[in-house]
């Protein structure tokens, strides 16, 4: 029976990397070999792996689960090979990863006949690092994508300064009397300024007119 133990240290909280391990259809971002990795119920594990330069499928059993703490798994086919992954703190935002796997290296699929412990090792010591890498990295992307956009400052020439708002409006702005004048067009204006002129001197014609009958004489023209 082989067993091999690979520690890392990694920069988030064990919740974080808990979380991580726990997205089982992820592995393969970080496990050399692992095509997929799927969870068929609440506790089994179909693996998909490149072995050989061959495809190979088994299945294997979670057989204990503690959130934050500890994952650990049992080959369905071959029951002396198991693995855990063990979680400890390091302060709030740090965690000691340790990964144990022991089996008997005649009885891993599709093995080389010169397949060695040591082998395995290294190649766990390399995924542990790619997953410390994918894990650390997480946060600082999340932070960037919930970034709220930066709003244009005045200074930058994007808004108009208040002032500026202030002169274009005018100091009689708050007057909607004198707002809807201003908004009138000066040839507007100016038509309406003669038909008013013109109905006054209509109007002072009309007196004139109506006196001149009354009296019988002609009257001095009206202001």
């Amino acid at each position: 029976m082989a067993m091999i133990r690979q520690s890392i240290d990694i920069q988030v909280a064990p919740s974080v990397l808990y979380s991580q391990l726990t997205r089982f259809e992820e592995f393969p971002r970080f496990i050399q070999d692992v095509e997929a990795l799927r969870r068929l119920d609440g506790n089994r594990l179909h693996w998909t792996v490149q072995a050989a330069n061959r495809t190979v499928e088994w299945e294997s059993i979670i057989t204990e689960q503690i959130p934050d703490r500890r994952i650990a798994w049992q080959n369905s086919h071959v029951p002396g090979t198991t693995g855990a992954f063990e979680l400890q703190p390091l302060g709030t935002q740090a965690s000691r990863l340790t990964l144990t796997l022991e089996f008997e290296p005649e009885q891993v699929p599709d093995a080389p006949a010169a397949f060695r412990a040591d082998d395995m090792s290294r190649r766990l010591k390399q995924d542990l690092a790619r997953l410390k890498k994918l894990v650390e990295q997480q946060p600082a992307q999340a932070a960037v994508q919930n970034a709220e956009p930066t709003r244009p400052r005045r200074s930058e020439g994007l808004l108009p300064q208040t002032e500026e708002l202030d002169a274009a409006a005018g100091s009689d702005a708050s007057d909607p009397a004198r707002a809807m004048a201003d908004s009138i067009p000066d040839e507007e204006r100016s038509d309406e300024t003669d038909n008013r002129q013109e109905d006054k001197n209509d109007e002072n014609n009309e007196r004139e007119r109506r006196l001149k009958h009354a009296f019988g004489r002609t009257m001095p023209p009206l202001p």
